[in-house]
């Protein structure tokens, strides 16, 4: 079994007198059972997941990743609170406890890459922390399922109900976040 730690990054149409609140569930855990989200541009949330499966032959694990919008207020369209999934990323905890980055650097021509030694993360509050998930099967509100997961995470609104996201972990594998918000 292995222990995660995993960054979501969401942020609210606010709409009505309240802030989006959400339930969050990871790998069929309830991390957040009533996160209220204020920010109206992206922000990272972390969530410590123990006891997801292990990786399989190909280096990978999926797991499945719930935002539900606990308390939907619609009007009409200017008036509609909403969450906004932007993007979903995960870091490994180490069997030493730690969690480590490792860092890709190219010489000014790309013709030759370098990795660096891996260093101890200290600071989740950083997009280079993490891993960040390539887009994955989405289950849910209507506009949960997109069908074309080939460019990566897309941009996600839970307007009604929720979403659930196939989030695919790949041992070693940074993919870079791209702000599509």
């Amino acid at each position: 079994m292995a222990d995660y730690k995993f960054a979501l990054k969401l942020h609210q149409d606010k709409a009505g007198s309240e802030n989006a609140k959400a339930k969050i569930t990871i790998g069929g855990n309830v991390v957040a059972a009533e996160l209220e989200i204020t920010p109206e541009s992206a922000a990272i949330y972390t969530y410590d997941v123990t006891g997801l499966a292990d990786e399989n032959s190909n280096g990978s694990v999926t797991t499945l990743v719930k935002v539900e919008l606990l308390n939907d207020y619609f009007v009409d369209t200017d008036n509609d609170r909403n969450i906004i999934w932007s993007a979903c990323g995960y870091v490994q905890k180490n069997s030493d406890g730690n969690y480590y980055s490792n860092t890709d650097t190219t010489d000014d021509n790309w013709s030759s890459s370098t990795q660096s030694t891996p260093e101890v993360i200290s600071d989740f509050t950083e997009d280079a922390s993490f891993n960040w998930a390539e887009g994955g099967p989405k289950t849910g509100d209507a506009n949960g399922d997109d069908g074309d997961y080939s460019t990566g995470w897309t941009v996600i609104n839970i307007s009604a109900t929720f979403v659930q996201a196939t989030v695919r972990l790949m041992a070693d594998k940074a993919v870079t976040y791209v702000d599509n918000s």
